[in-house]
């Protein structure tokens, strides 16, 4: 990966960093104790959907993790700017929130700003879907509704199949509640399942409820049950760096359970384009806030 841009965010204001060239920042912080984060992209170079949404979301993070309160909206927001207007072409974010500095990195600072290019999916994988598998069993996130660091380091040691897209979740009844960085959907007869509680309440995953609702798609908000795969029309997971990605097999590759016909259904689909629509018509520059 190209090096990520780093900012510094202060008492003492603003100042730039550096990462060593193949540093990934989401690893760099994911040894951090008590730390908390928000992942996001940018689209059309330095425009976002559902900021506010991530910040928000970041300032609950840190207070569930005892953490001191974060600068305002506005303060990050212009951080925010300043960093993206360094940066050309559409951009991977992250914002970490440490409880303590790091001195070998800055003596002050303990909300760190990151951007790097964002490497498009293939369109091959919307075309076609994906195949994920299901997580070990008792593998879940400590609190479900903060996304703290360690959480990272957890999700690696419980990579079971390398070669899946996704591993997702299960409730202690079997029902799949979410994937390791994602959000999980499944259609059955025209309605759309996807845990309501458990889980990470994705800004992605939100605006795509609105957008099936917008389009008379019934939600369930209940875990579809993993022992019911074959039952299926479609699935997918959803993330604000990937979209909503359909998957078309669940399990080990050589026994996998296929959903539906195996491909791409169009709930699913027609849920992504308006969902893409949003984006193009909504996305707006971190700093100023569009008052209108």
């Amino acid at each position: 990966m190209s090096a990520a841009l780093l900012l510094a965010h202060g008492v003492l204001g603003p100042r730039w960093l550096q990462l060593p060239e193949d540093e990934d920042p989401v690893l760099f912080f994911a040894d951090q104790p008590g730390a908390v984060y928000t992942a996001f992209r940018s689209v059309h170079g330095d425009r976002f959907l559902g900021l506010s949404a991530h910040l928000a979301r970041l300032a609950e993070s840190a207070r569930r993790a005892g953490l001191p309160p974060l600068d305002s909206p506005d303060s990050l927001r212009r951080s925010l700017a300043a960093l993206m207007a360094c940066t050309q072409g559409d951009q991977r974010v992250l914002i970490e929130v440490l409880a303590q500095p790091m001195p070998a990195l800055d003596a002050d600072a303990r909300v760190f700003l990151a951007a790097w290019p964002l490497e498009p999916l293939d369109p091959a994988v919307y075309q076609q879907g994906v195949r994920a598998v299901l997580a070990p069993p008792g593998m879940q996130r400590p609190d479900p509704v903060t996304k703290t660091s360690a959480w990272r380091a957890d999700r690696l040691a419980g990579v079971v199949d390398p070669s899946a897209f996704e591993h997702l979740l299960l409730d202690p009844q079997g029902g799949i509640l979410e994937g390791y960085t994602s959000n999980f959907l499944a259609v059955r007869d025209g309605r759309v399942y996807t845990a309501g509680a458990g889980v990470l309440q994705g800004i992605t995953r939100r605006l795509l409820l609105e957008v099936l609702a917008q389009q008379g798609v019934p939600v369930v908000l209940a875990p579809w049950p993993a022992a019911e795969l074959g039952r299926l029309d479609e699935a997918g997971i959803c993330s604000s760096t990937r979209d909503l990605v359909p998957v078309v097999q669940i399990g080990p590759a050589d026994a996998a359970v296929t959903i539906g016909n195996g491909r791409p259904g169009p709930i699913l689909a027609k849920a992504l384009a308006g969902y893409r629509a949003r984006v193009a018509a909504e996305s707006a520059p971190a700093w100023p806030v569009a008052t209108s």
